[in-house]
């Protein structure tokens, strides 16, 4: 089957920066707190929202507080932005994969939890923006991953279908959605290990690792 589409989360599959989103939610919460709060349990969070990851944690604690969560949200995404440096953060062999699709005529498309502002304005500054067809954030769809929606969506969107399609991801919310959705997944082991990603059909380190033929052989 020949390749048409490709559908990428942003965090953790096209730049590494999981550590960065790790230390700005465990970052703020220990200030809240007054306490430690471990790396791993905000680990293992990764592919929600920061206003979904705090919710997790503040109810670990007992604490149910919708409007704490979002101010704590605002507080880690500005520490983000503060300490993260996009440059040296690209996937390696990312560039070069993502021109050898362009160039077989594969539309590609970014599917991510975060919003969509963040997404654009980072592949923008990464010099990737030109390679994808559309951005779709968190706050385009209703439903946002587990929920296959994201992905049903860009198929609709781009005329695809799940049998000339694949997903990119890295964290269970992401591979789950991808599945839900009826897509071969491609799992990029940045933050999570084979053992914890169960049921995608590749497994990769970074995407020098990978060729367009490897791709159709899972179609």
């Amino acid at each position: 089957m020949k390749l048409a589409g490709a559908l990428f989360d942003f965090d953790g599959t096209l730049i590494s920066n999981g550590h960065y989103h790790i230390e700005a939610v465990r970052s703020v919460l220990e200030r809240h707190l007054g306490a430690s709060v471990d790396s791993e349990s905000v680990r293992q969070l990764t592919g929600l929202k920061y206003y979904d990851k705090l919710v997790h944690l503040l109810a670990e604690r007992g604490i149910d507080d919708d409007e704490l969560a979002a101010e704590l949200e605002q507080q880690a995404s500005e520490h983000y932005h503060t300490n993260h440096s996009i440059d040296s953060a690209i996937i390696p062999g990312l560039p070069l994969f993502l021109q050898r699709l362009s160039d077989a005529g594969v539309t590609m498309a970014v599917v991510t939890s975060a919003s969509n502002s963040y997404a654009v304005d980072h592949l923008m500054r990464a010099d990737l923006s030109h390679f994808f067809a559309s951005v779709t954030g968190g706050d385009d769809v209703k439903n946002r991953k587990p929920d296959p929606e994201p992905y049903l969506k860009n198929l609709g969107m781009h005329g695809l279908a799940s049998s000339n399609t694949v997903v990119f991801e890295d964290s269970p919310p992401g591979l789950a959605a991808g599945m839900a959705a009826g897509l071969p997944v491609i799992a990029l082991l940045t933050n999570f290990s084979r053992e914890e990603l169960p049921g995608a059909a590749l497994y990769i380190s970074d995407y020098s690792e990978l060729t367009l033929e490897m791709l159709e052989e899972i179609l």
